[in-house]
């Protein structure tokens, strides 16, 4: 009878650990998404009203709403979508599919300049 881990290969450990780190990516976009929409400049840069003034509760809230659903909803059928796609395209290629959309939705945050960009590049970020 082997010890512990001794049935486990080095290729088996390193898909756990890029499993793991695809896990990450989400709570890292979650925090990443929920810091920035409290900021001012957040808010300067898209032309929204900060809390107090006139058109938070009819411009602002909606916006910030519908980025956190998209956000919440694309984790939502990212993760109903893999448990078919692993077994359509296996473990391996969702792994390099879920590395490509993080890398893309980063890239559409990153050069975001409306509300648009912003809310799509959150639903990408969240299907893998």
């Amino acid at each position: 009878m082997g010890g512990f881990g001794s049935q486990t290969s080095s290729y088996n450990r390193l898909v756990i650990v890029f499993v793991a780190i695809g896990s990450m990516t989400y709570g890292y976009c979650s925090s990443i998404i929920s810091s920035t929409i409290g900021q001012p400049g957040w808010y300067a840069y898209f032309g929204l009203p900060a809390e107090g003034e006139p058109g938070y509760a009819t411009i602002t809230t909606p916006a910030i709403s519908t980025a956190n659903g998209v956000f919440s909803a694309g984790g939502a059928v990212g993760t109903l979508f893999i448990m078919w796609s692993c077994d359509f395209f296996g473990r391996k290629a969702n792994i390099q599919f879920g590395a490509f959309f993080s890398l893309f939705g980063g890239a559409l945050q990153a050069g975001s300049n409306s509300l648009a960009y912003v809310t799509s590049a959150a639903l990408k970020l969240d299907w893998c």
